[in-house]
């Protein structure tokens, strides 16, 4: 099985989900061609790649999406630049689109979370998203995110 990663410095920390991933499939080739601080706009350069070689590909750049924001009025070019990227990949392989939110939007999905989710099923592909898990095992894992004041 061959599994292409595209996705931000989440899909490039050592010892991270990608590792996690390895391990637990340790016959997959997995070929990452994350872009730490990447928005989902820069994998438009990826799009002369041969998706079909790959069994899998998994987009994972909501955290960037939400850290550099949308204004409302921009929300439809971002979804037209996703439609894109994720019909283009999902026309040739199986796409995974992965929701890692921010940690401020584990409680609340943001309008930018919504639209990877939507594009993501419009195109054929799977939104697997870390939200729930994540909010479930907030209480014992973590302490409620607060943001620092100046």
């Amino acid at each position: 099985m061959r599994i292409l990663i595209l996705g931000t410095s989440n899909s490039l920390r050592k010892g991270g989900w990608v590792a996690g991933l390895a391990t637990t499939l340790p016959s997959a080739e997995i070929v990452n061609q994350s872009l730490g601080g990447a928005p989902s706009i820069q994998f438009a350069l990826k799009m002369q790649t041969d998706f079909a070689q790959f069994d899998f590909v998994i987009f994972d750049a909501l955290v960037n999406d939400q850290n550099l924001g949308a204004p409302v009025g921009r929300l439809p070019r971002l979804g037209m630049h996703l439609f894109e990227i994720m019909s283009t990949i999902a026309r040739s392989s199986r796409l995974i689109v992965l929701g890692l939110p921010t940690l401020p939007q584990l409680e609340n999905e943001t309008n930018i979370q919504r639209l990877h989710r939507d594009t993501a099923s419009l195109v054929g592909g799977q939104f697997v998203s870390v939200q729930q898990p994540a909010s479930v095992a907030r209480p014992a894992a973590m302490p409620r995110y607060q943001a620092r004041r100046p």
